[in-house]
């Protein structure tokens, strides 16, 4: 009789094991369709870079605008948070974020981001600088020994191309690094530096906003260097759960966008200047 209590009892906890295992697995079981659904929101750190991306522009800017309708395309919403360009993008790269906007191609960003397609192609970098401030510069050969001991207003966390990054790390000009190009400019027009580089469309947006359009010709410009067409990019965290299914969206909402005439519709409106005026 106690070898039968025993057996009994040995069965039962088996049996109370045996259910338990059962139990978690179908646990895991019906958990895993929840995880692996495709999510209908993608996080995109991005910053102030008019007229390509601002939080006081119609739509966000173009960048914005486009990235928004190729998800929306496909029945993904946008949600974007603001920042400083350095920490969108390491915020991403820490998979804060699913993705940030805008950046150029890297080749060493790659081990951090998947690119999709190109957003939209981007003009060049430009020097600004005060009409009394004059050096000879040939944009298809650029020479920084022209401007050695020179003061640059840039960025930071910009990538300026390796002329420029090269010139910057060798000391052979005197870069300074600053958060936003409003305040690049006020330190080119107090005389502070003598030059400052940005993207041509950029440069002009913001420096319509600070001295009034018929204030620009204060300021001359001259091209930092003559290249082939470049991009800007949605790039896309590898540390995102979602990384690959946002990537292969995007794609798609774009080749809709493209074939439906909206994207050249967006476009058509940047070179009206829609996008240069604040409101919504």
């Amino acid at each position: 009789m106690v070898l039968d209590s025993s057996i009994r009892v040995c069965l039962l906890v088996m049996r109370i094991i045996f259910v338990t295992i059962c139990f978690f697995l179908m646990l895991g079981f019906s958990a895993s369709p929840v995880l692996a659904a495709d999510p209908d929101v993608i996080r995109i750190s991005t910053e102030e870079y008019p007229p390509y991306t601002s939080n006081n522009l119609p739509h966000g800017g173009i960048d914005a605008h486009i990235v928004e309708e190729a998800f929306g395309a496909v029945g993904i919403r946008v949600a974007y948070e603001y920042m400083p360009g350095a920490r969108s993008i390491d915020l991403a790269k820490s998979g804060e974020f699913d993705a940030t906007l805008p950046w150029a191609h890297r080749k060493d960003r790659e081990v951090f981001f998947h690119y999709p397609k190109p957003v939209i192609a981007v003009d060049d970098e430009f020097f600004y600088h005060r009409p009394a401030f004059r050096f000879r510069w040939n944009p298809a050969k650029p020479d920084y020994k022209l401007l050695s001991g020179k003061a640059v207003a840039a960025i930071i966390g910009y990538d300026y191309g390796p002329h420029f990054q090269n010139a910057e790390k060798s000391g052979l000009i005197l870069v300074t690094r600053v958060r936003s190009l409003e305040l690049a400019f006020k330190m080119l027009e107090l005389d502070r530096v003598d030059l400052v580089i940005s993207k041509e469309r950029v440069a002009l947006h913001e420096l319509s906003r600070l001295f009034g359009a018929d204030q620009v010709k204060r300021f001359f410009r001259t091209r930092e260097h003559i290249s082939a067409k470049a991009y800007d990019y949605l790039i896309v965290s590898k540390k995102s759960v979602h990384a690959s299914f946002f990537v292969e969206a995007f794609n798609r909402g774009m080749d809709k966008i493209r074939s439906n005439g909206r994207y050249g519709k967006i476009l058509q409106d940047f070179a009206d200047g829609k996008y240069a005026v604040s409101g919504n």
